[in-house]
């Protein structure tokens, strides 16, 4: 992320653990835990593509099955670009890196 996203790209990951600290960007935790609870009524009514639209995330860090399998409302209601995939061997899954364009109701969707 430091060699390839603008220095002012804003990061979002359900588990953003060391992301944020080796990324150099910043990065927005989603999962409600670490920043400030203005995420938990979101998290609840599952409207989290809401949220992540309007704090301008304009990339999502995680590993692929992560989002359709826990959060089928953020790859049902935006749209994303997957930009980057790595293997995680010992997870059995894909870290991913996807761009957000959007929601699905915007135009050119």
């Amino acid at each position: 992320m430091a060699a390839n996203l603008e220095e002012d790209a804003i990061v979002g990951s359900f588990n953003a653990g060391q992301l944020g600290f080796f990324s150099g960007r910043r990065v927005v935790n989603l999962d409600g835990l670490i920043n400030s609870y203005e995420i938990v009524p979101y998290l609840r009514q599952r409207t989290i593509p809401q949220y992540i639209v309007g704090e301008g995330i304009e990339y999502l860090s995680e590993v692929e099955a992560y989002i359709p399998d826990h959060r089928p409302e953020v790859a049902e209601e935006l749209r994303l670009q997957k930009i980057y995939a790595s293997d995680l061997p010992l997870l059995t899954t894909r870290y991913v890196i996807y761009r957000v364009l959007g929601t699905r109701g915007d135009a050119g969707s």
